[in-house]
């Protein structure tokens, strides 16, 4: 019987049924393609027939043959040579930076591009075969961002303006934004950048004094001592009393010292001297405890102010308190005020440096600024104090004065005491004091003198 078209279509799909699973491919469909002079009706159309030992062939599931031509596409793409266009059909990780870190700076750092860039990395994940990537960096004055987070990781904010190099910086606050050439990082990340005057001198420690302590007693050697440097602010204190020993006589260093950020340091020694405080003589105690001082102190304040007194009506009632409580005698020491003022207290009486004395042990424990006045040249010495209640520094002398040449010294200020010191006969000088080492100005001092120094010559009559 001689073949037909339909007989070979037959023998031929028997021959080449498709294996179980499987998905025909182009050429498979091809083969199974029905001729154009084949009959179109149902019946006429040959089935294929599967061996005994082969399943059934069934639909393939939807979507699963675009999968297998994207799978077929990237196979071929790699055995290409072109693996990196792979990457164009899936989304990847950002890339990480490390060692981004908020940075201060100095204007006179050297090498202050090397500063912002020492340690700092990118990288992809592993997703990207942690590929490195090369980071470059721009810096923005701060104040030409708009939103900017400045918060160490956080997407870069758009920024305004034209970025700053890093040898243009002057002193103040900018933003560093670290970037990458990357189409899945393209905010990168930025870091506030600080930028301080330069620095070449050490931190300022003040409160320090050379220290009387009782044998066996406890001392604070912190207490009122601090370290500020011009540009860190206030840095830490350190301090070495390594070599004292509060249980022998003796005199003994006590060192303080600061180091700012810049390394700049600064170091003090103080001396610190173990006594006796048994030891006694007609004025009171030689060595005179603090806490003794304050206890005296603290029940005067008690009795003189009252709550809601101001700074000035409380100096007001310490001056009328010393000056009406001590009465003036010659003769009494001026090596130590506290125990001027223990003087004073206990016994009542003393000198002018007891008058002195008294008004400071009392200024300072009720928090009213003072400092301590000496009369410069003359032929007699005299002490008082200049006190700040809120508008300026004034003369504060609670000692009586001189016969015939009587004076309120409550708050007076440089024009009043130049006067009197003129008036006064019977002292040279009597508030001449040496303005070259007054740390103020005080009030009424002429603004010719304030502008210009001038009054570093000024001298009563002799």
């Amino acid at each position: 019987m001689p073949d037909t078209e339909e007989t070979k279509l037959e023998q031929n799909t028997e021959a080449e049924a498709p294996a179980p699973e499987q998905e025909p491919g182009p050429e498979t469909a091809q083969e199974l393609t029905v001729p154009e002079s084949a009959p179109e009706s149902p019946q006429e159309t040959p089935e294929p027939v599967a061996d005994e030992a082969s399943p059934e062939l069934e639909p393939a599931p939807a979507g699963k043959g675009k999968r297998v031509a994207a799978g077929l596409l990237a196979a071929a793409l790699i055995a290409g040579g072109g693996y990196g266009a792979w990457w164009w059909f899936r989304d990847c990780e950002p890339v990480s930076f490390t060692g981004i870190e908020p940075l201060t700076v100095y204007l006179d750092d050297e090498d202050i591009p090397g500063m912002i860039m020492d340690g700092v990395s990118a990288q992809a994940g592993p997703d990207r075969n942690s590929k490195p990537f090369e980071v470059s960096y721009e810096i923005y004055p701060t104040g030409a961002v708009e939103g900017a987070s400045a918060k160490p990781g956080e997407p870069a904010a758009a920024s305004e303006g034209e970025p700053v190099s890093a040898e243009d910086l002057a002193v103040g606050e900018y933003r560093i934004v670290y970037s990458v050439e990357d189409r899945y990082t393209p905010d990168g990340t930025e870091v506030p950048l600080t930028v301080l005057p330069a620095d070449h001198e050490g931190p300022e420690i003040t409160g320090t004094k050379d220290i009387i302590a009782g044998l066996g007693e406890t001392v604070s050697y912190r207490s009122g001592v601090s370290a500020v440097d011009a540009v860190d602010g206030e840095v830490q204190l350190k301090i070495d009393s390594s070599a004292v020993d509060l249980n022998t006589l003796g005199d003994y260093p006590v060192k303080y010292s600061a180091v700012d950020r810049r390394g700049n340091s600064t170091e003090l020694t103080v001396n610190l001297k173990v006594v006796d405080r048994s030891e006694a003589d007609e004025n009171g105690p030689i060595w005179l405890a603090e806490e003794t001082l304050d206890e005296l102190t603290d029940g005067i304040l008690a009795k003189i102010l009252k709550d809601g007194m101001s700074q000035y009506e409380q100096a007001k009632a310490i001056y009328n308190y010393v000056h009406n409580n001590v009465r003036y005698v010659n003769g009494t020491f001026n090596e130590d005020w506290r125990r001027g003022a223990y003087t004073g207290f206990t016994r009542g009486r003393g000198d002018c440096f007891t008058y002195y004395s008294c008004s400071k042990a009392l200024l300072e424990r009720a928090g009213i600024p003072n400092l301590d006045m000496e009369r410069y040249g003359g032929t007699t010495e005299h002490y008082w104090n200049l006190v700040n209640t809120g508008d300026g520094w004034y003369h504060f002398d609670a000692c009586p004065y001189p016969i015939g040449y009587p004076m309120n010294g409550f708050m007076i200020d440089e024009a009043e005491a130049r006067a009197y010191t003129e008036r006064c006969k019977s002292r040279v000088g009597y508030y001449v004091y040496d303005y070259s080492k007054c740390p103020v100005t005080v009030v009424g001092t002429p603004s010719a003198e304030v502008s210009t120094g001038s009054a570093l010559e000024y001298s009563p009559r002799s």
